[in-house]
């Protein structure tokens, strides 16, 4: 998946120009696979969405998993997973039939999120 950092650094790259070093920390520039150098880029385990405010979530994605994290006010609505290889529109909440993929990826959401590498909720 690709995020909107992962564009400034491509742009970066591009043009040769360091970004600050808080700037867009989590991404990876692009330029290597368009100039075919590289197939793909590897390095991200996951990705870390903030809601746009309508609730208190943050979407976890690693492969073809996401995870919705509920906090807040929200929390009492429990978790989400899906598995958007089989399930795109996200219609069925498939939790409690891998717990073990959800508990990791809030895992690497808490992780993240104390190591200061996500937007404040």
């Amino acid at each position: 998946m690709i995020t909107m950092t992962d564009l400034f650094a491509t742009a970066a790259d591009i043009v040769r120009q360091e970004l600050p070093s808080d700037a867009a920390e989590d991404s990876f520039s692009l330029l290597p696979v368009l100039l075919g150098r590289e197939e793909k880029i590897v390095g991200r385990k996951a990705i870390f969405i903030l809601g746009n405010g309508k609730d208190s979530a943050v979407a976890v994605g690693s492969e073809q998993w996401k995870l919705i994290v509920r906090y807040g006010d929200d929390e009492d609505r429990g978790n989400e997973l899906y598995d958007l290889s089989k399930d795109p529109g996200e219609q069925t909440n498939v939790i409690n039939d891998h717990p073990v993929i959800a508990e990791q990826l809030s895992a690497a959401y808490r992780k993240a999120e104390s190591d200061g590498r996500t937007r404040p909720r």
